[in-house]
């Protein structure tokens, strides 16, 4: 039954990203909902990929085969710093500037390609380079008191993060899910810990109730949304993959503007513009 249904995601790869995207761009809800219960923000990060593995380790020792390709290893720990990075950077930063920031990805994308892989640099990879980091200096300098701010950098690593593990997962041809989602959520707590210990030192306790209920949304919201991430890399290739999670774009600035109050100004709104233009360029390209 689980295989029929893997077959049938794998068939529908395109709406599999689409809806992780989405799901990615609402990650900052259970880091809000968490902060409300008492928990630090940073260390909701650790607690939601906690409850996630508690989850995805039984789940991968039950379904076999334990093995997996030392590419795909290092490609789910690339994922799992990504994802991670990027929790720490929310629960610091601004949604729309960490969402931003972190779209450079497929710019990053486009230089491992070129350096690592051979590829071709093209007309088409400078305008988006162009773009991106056209979108980064608006959001970062078109006022006074823009500049830098906290979470920047991590979104920064976060994309970076992200452009190296999809690929290589991607190229691993590694097709044990199971395998590679635990994998993600483990390297994932690994550096969800060690950042919220370096920037908030360690807790002098949190309750009982606040800590069960944020594994238990690691476990209903993170788990599947690590599973359909790990599926998407696994699936399409990662120049359609950047573009395809552009989604993540829309839902996080909709959602956030909506319902957590963020700012969201003329800089905001060209610096989207500009970044998912860099990010749908060159697949746009390619398909014509």
């Amino acid at each position: 039954m689980l295989a029929r249904l893997t077959d049938r995601l794998e068939a529908n790869a395109t709406w599999v990203a689409v809806i992780s995207a989405v799901m990615w761009g609402v990650w900052w809800a259970p880091i809000r909902f968490i902060e409300t219960l008492g928990v630090p923000g940073i260390w909701s990060g650790p607690l939601l990929i906690a409850g996630a593995l508690v989850l995805a380790v039984p789940v991968w020792l039950i379904r076999g085969p334990v093995r997996i390709s030392g590419r795909g290893v290092l490609g789910a720990c690339g994922m799992g710093t990504a994802m991670m990075t990027y929790s720490a950077a929310l629960a610091e930063g601004e949604v729309v500037r960490v969402l931003l920031i972190f779209y450079l990805a497929p710019v990053w994308s486009k230089i491992l390609e070129r350096v690592f892989m051979g590829l071709r640099w093209t007309w088409v990879s400078t305008v988006a380079l162009v773009l991106s980091f056209g979108g980064i200096l608006v959001l970062t300098g078109a006022t006074p008191e823009a500049g830098l701010r906290p979470g920047d950098g991590l979104a920064l690593v976060s994309g970076m993060a992200w452009a190296v593990g999809s690929a290589l997962v991607f190229g691993s041809g590694e097709r044990n899910t199971a395998g590679l989602t635990a994998v993600t959520c483990a390297a994932g707590l690994a550096v969800a810990v060690a950042l919220a210990l370096l920037r908030a030192g360690a807790p002098d306790g949190m309750p009982p109730l606040p800590v069960g209920l944020s594994l238990l949304t690691g476990v209903v919201y993170i788990t599947p949304l690590m599973v359909l991430t790990v599926l998407a890399a696994r699936w399409v290739p990662p120049g359609l993959l950047s573009f395809l999670l552009t989604a993540e774009i829309a839902s996080g600035v909709i959602t956030s503007a909506l319902f957590a109050g963020e700012p969201f100004g003329w800089p905001h709104a060209v610096g989207s513009l500009l970044i998912a233009a860099g990010a749908t360029s060159e697949v746009l390209a390619r398909r014509r």
